[in-house]
């Protein structure tokens, strides 16, 4: 359940963190979100309406050659108008493995995803990737 609310609007939507974020915000403060990239407009819409201007946009993709699947967005409470497209990021590089942009983000702590095939041995894009849990107790396998 600590997935499903942290990923999907089941507690707060987008109206409820923006008033929120406008409520607890000092003059340039800032609020950076990362949401789904099909939602861009209505968070950019909205930190707009509430007075918290978007200041950057950066697309977060999977690897390249995908369709963006986060947007980070990062706003200024009463700042002037002005929006930054960054370059776009990608977690992942053509082999599988982390980007550099990833690895240089995490630093020591990024290990490059395990390669291999289905038979165990390495030498295929299908990643296997150890189970983790989550801060709330939930496993994710994913």
């Amino acid at each position: 359940m600590g997935v499903a609310i942290a990923r999907h609007e089941i507690k707060m939507t987008i109206d409820d963190l923006i008033r929120a974020a406008d409520r607890m915000l000092s003059p340039n403060g800032r609020l950076i979100v990362i949401y789904p990239a099909w939602r861009m407009i209505d968070i950019i819409i909205r930190m707009r309406g509430a007075g918290i201007e978007p200041k950057k946009a950066e697309l977060i993709y999977s690897k390249p050659g995908e369709n963006a699947i986060r947007v980070m967005v990062e706003g200024a409470k009463g700042g002037r108008r002005g929006l930054i497209v960054a370059p776009p990021f990608y977690i992942y590089d053509h082999n599988g493995r982390y980007s550099d942009a990833m690895r240089n983000m995490f630093g020591a702590l990024t290990e490059t995803p395990v390669l291999c095939r289905p038979d165990g041995r390495a030498g295929t894009d299908e990643m296997i990737r150890p189970a983790t849990e989550d801060t709330d107790g939930n496993r994710n396998d994913t």
